[in-house]
């Protein structure tokens, strides 16, 4: 990435908070540290005001306020919230994986088991920096709204999984909080280097893809990432890629992410490389609420097409990506081949992974389901889910990529060719 982006314009947040920036003094213990003044989060008619315009409830404000009190009221909270809010929001140390921060010692000593929610607090206090960023990119304020309500639904989700007023998922909200990660219309998205085991080739002159699989991959006998649904193969293998003067031949992979044992050529003169491990992809992410409209979909395609040229320029994309439970391949059978999910679905390229049942089961039944036995089986989505698993069938969600415009939105070129060419007998199997 450029090294523009997700920088923060520090005039433009103070003109935003009504400050001139040159009166602002640091009182903290570090004077590289921000003032006070700038963490909005401390000042109760500020916090009221952020929980309330990114949805978060008056309930989890309740919470906050006391421990917000508590910071003010002591010196060393003080100078530790400092430093976090510093860490986040100045040097953009927001860490690289999904877990949450560990909180500062002082935090713990002081707060307990409520340390979280200062954590909660130095992430919020990214908020009118973030708004000024996207003031200063040119993106309009409706698109901040709207990305950065996700963050009081994730609020809300963590009271009903766990039944208290507390706040968990900092791996996810760190990617609103430092602009990466954008709600536009049905859909979010983010930009990402693709990090699959894959190298994907189109015919020159036509819209057909083929993709290869790297050594990498440790696949079963039916051409399924080994350990798939916590399934391994004791006759796994690795799939061969080689590239020389006349091509490249490898392992193909089917559209419905299944490998094949027998390998292809691809001639030089007949194939590009449109992507491969590195490449910078548009990556999809489908907020929870609402109906998987295709249409509405596709319209938020078209928005991710334009929002990225035009913002992010200098990061120019080779695919869209997506990798969710919704693409598990058993859900073209379960589902009887219709409806949303099974249309969305279509769409992609699905490629090899050791994917799991997970988020499926949390999606379908519920946080609080742990058996088949409890589990709801009010939906039509619920009853086929607990017959196919009832029944002993794995279940796996997979990643996907896609490379037709949103203007072919529908096409369903891969599985659709796919199907009607029977290329391979690897196709036998296929849903």
């Amino acid at each position: 990435m450029a090294s523009e982006y997700g920088q923060w314009n520090n005039r433009a947040v103070y003109r935003t908070m009504g400050m001139d920036a040159n009166s602002l003094k640091p009182r903290g213990v570090n004077m590289m540290n921000p003032a006070m003044d700038e963490i909005e989060m401390l000042k109760p008619e500020r916090l009221a005001y952020w929980c309330k315009r990114i949805g978060i409830p008056d309930e989890m404000v309740a919470v906050l306020e006391p421990i917000r009190k508590t910071i003010l009221s002591d010196d060393a909270l003080s100078a530790a919230m400092q430093e976090a809010h510093h860490r986040l929001v100045h040097k953009r140390e927001w860490g690289k994986d999904w877990t949450a921060p560990e909180s500062d010692p002082v935090a713990i000593e002081k707060l307990g088991e409520n340390a979280w929610a200062m954590d909660f607090l130095a992430y919020l206090s990214a908020l009118p920096f973030a708004e000024a960023w996207y003031r200063d990119k040119g993106i309009p304020q409706e698109l901040f709204d709207a990305t950065m309500a996700d963050i009081g639904l994730w609020v809300h989700n963590d009271h009903e999984k766990h039944g208290t007023w507390r706040f968990s998922q900092f791996g996810w909200i760190k990617l609103h909080l430092s602009c990466q990660l954008f709600r536009l219309g049905r859909l979010q998205f983010r930009l990402l280097d693709y990090a699959s085991d894959m190298t994907f080739f189109r015919k020159k002159g036509h819209d057909c893809y083929v993709g290869l699989a790297l050594p990498e991959n440790q696949l079963r006998t039916d051409g399924y990432a080994d350990g798939a649904d916590g399934r391994t193969d004791p006759a796994c293998w690795h799939p061969e890629y080689e590239e020389h003067a006349g091509g490249w031949s490898g392992n193909p992979v089917s559209p419905y992410g299944r490998a094949s044992q027998e390998k292809v050529l691809l001639p030089r003169e007949e194939w590009d490389i449109v992507l491969k491990k590195g490449d910078t992809l548009i990556d999809i992410h489908i907020p929870q609420g609402g109906k998987l409209d295709m249409d509405e979909c596709r319209k938020s395609f078209s928005l991710a097409e334009a929002f990225f040229s035009r913002f992010f320029p200098e990061s120019p994309t080779r695919a869209f990506f997506c990798d969710t439970w919704l693409f598990a391949p058993q859900l073209q059978t379960l589902l009887g081949g219709k409806g949303n999910i099974v249309k969305f679905q279509r769409e992609f390229y699905l490629t090899p992974e050791a994917g799991d049942r997970t988020q499926a089961w949390e999606r379908i039944f519920g946080n609080h389901v742990t058996s088949l036995d409890d589990a709801p089986r009010q939906s039509a989505i619920q009853q086929a889910f607990h017959a196919w698993l009832t029944q002993g069938n794995e279940f796996f969600g997979l990643p996907g990529v896609r490379f037709h415009p949103a203007a072919d939105w529908g096409s369903q070129p891969y599985m659709g060719a796919w199907d009607r060419d029977g290329t391979s007998d690897m196709s036998a199997g296929d849903p």
